[in-house]
């Protein structure tokens, strides 16, 4: 019987899948990492703050008449309220002008220059319901001015914003924010609204977001980010990271919008059909020029309860870390994309940890 021995062509060969392994590392792996951010690097805030700005606006700013449901343009010089919420973890910025989240702000994580690290900033973002009044005038909240009112209840910091249709009507965004971690609750509410809405017609949440360029190759990071959603109970899709794309699904509990590192995650309270996703391309180059690598859309119907909105939902926007992710409910870490086959498990088991390690 032949002795077996050690085949040198093996060793030579395991030795140089090695060494490319750490080469890719090296040289692909988007120039990130978590840092302490300077107090001057950031706008100071002890919890919360507020800064009014003044916007001279004509014929945009809607508001709706409850004796007959018509929506009325004004011609208005509007105080524009920004209210700051932080916790840990996360310096979020919302506007009264459509109750909107307009900035938010990962403190303890740079961007591949060095800077501080925006998911959402500089309009990039559109989240908005879009509804008819009973008499078919057309309502977008995005338009709308809302009154914010901020408080402290339990450890949370509570926003509500406002938009008082009358003495006893009105429309209100929840947001509420924990002392640390990434989840933020949000809800939409309506009270004495039953005979302005439309419950016949379409009514839809709209969220549009361009997802900010984070890493030195834009490519490379481009290839790991995707639109995922979760539907039919654990069931889990998603649109190309190569190519422009759109999807229609039915019962779905949740939308991811991947930006490889990091995530913004919209999870429903109750799954809804109809929903429509899009998912395209914004970069031409690897220019340092471009500044976002795909526009991610979805329309997600809001069913009525009693005639009135009635939901709640909790929005994740933070880093694509599947250790984080995995402590929450739906199965929201099934939104990282590892990649396929042997480069999946790579990137789960070797690339992705290692990240956490240096960063």
């Amino acid at each position: 019987m032949e002795e077996n021995k050690i085949d040198p062509y093996q060793i030579i060969g395991f030795v140089l899948l090695i060494a490319a392994f750490f080469w890719w590392f090296n040289y692909t792996i988007p120039e990130l990492e978590k840092n302490s951010l300077e107090s001057d690097k950031i706008e100071e805030a002890d919890g919360v703050s507020t800064e009014i700005i003044k916007l001279k606006t004509q014929n945009d700013d809607l508001s709706i008449d409850s004796s007959n449901s018509v929506i009325n343009n004004q011609n208005l010089i509007v105080d524009t309220k920004i209210i700051v919420v932080e916790n840990d973890d996360l310096l979020l910025k919302f506007s009264s002008k459509g109750g909107l989240l307009i900035e938010a702000l990962l403190k303890n994580f740079t961007d591949y220059k060095g800077d501080p690290l925006y998911m959402v900033k500089d309009g990039n973002q559109n989240f908005s319901i879009n509804f008819n009044t009973i008499n078919g005038q057309n309502i977008n909240t995005s338009k709308l001015n809302f009154s914010p009112e901020l408080n402290n209840i339990g450890g949370l910091d509570v926003l509500k914003m406002r938009y008082n249709v009358s003495d006893n009507q009105s429309l209100v965004f929840e947001y509420k924010l924990p002392k640390k971690g990434f989840m933020l609750d949000f809800s939409i509410k309506s009270f004495g609204m039953s005979n302005v809405i439309d419950s016949k017609e379409n009514i839809d949440l709209n969220w549009d977001l361009k997802a900010v360029r984070q890493a030195k190759s834009i490519d490379y990071e481009n290839r790991y980010s995707q639109l995922y959603y979760q539907y039919d109970g654990d069931e889990t899709n998603y649109l190309s990271s190569y190519s422009d794309s759109d999807e229609k699904e039915n019962s779905v509990s949740w939308v991811s919008y991947g930006q490889h590192f990091f995530n913004s995650i919209l999870v429903l309270d109750e799954p809804v059909d109809d929903a429509l996703f899009e998912s395209s391309k914004l970069f031409e180059s690897e220019s340092k020029d471009e500044l976002y690598t795909k526009k991610y859309s979805s329309i997600l119907p809001i069913k009525l309860v009693r005639s009135e909105f009635n939901s709640s939902m909790n929005w994740y926007i933070g880093p694509n870390d599947y250790d984080i992710l995995k402590n929450y409910e739906n199965n929201i870490s099934d939104s990282i994309y590892f990649g396929w086959g042997l480069f999946g498990w790579i990137n789960r088991f070797l690339y992705f940890p290692l990240f956490r390690v240096f960063k």
